[in-house]
């Protein structure tokens, strides 16, 4: 089927959401599916087609490398 966007482009938002609101603890599939509103199943399925992976584990994957990073180029603990 041919789609008119590549489909991790939708997910810029959502995207863009994580990275800015990291450290907040509330944060889940259907917080982020509210973002891109649609339902959370519905998120859940575009986004794991997107990226390979569901939300939440997108989301723990980007916090280990932002801490990764964090700890090689900073003293914090």
């Amino acid at each position: 089927m041919f789609e008119l966007f590549d489909p991790a482009s939708r997910l810029l938002p959502v995207l863009r959401y994580l990275e800015d609101h990291l450290a907040r603890a509330d944060l889940d599939r259907d917080a982020l599916a509210a973002v891109m509103h649609l339902s959370p199943t519905r998120f859940h399925a575009v986004f794991k087609r997107a990226t390979g992976l569901a939300p939440v584990q997108y989301l723990k994957h980007v916090r280990l490398l932002r801490a990764q990073h964090l700890r090689a180029t900073t003293d914090a603990k």
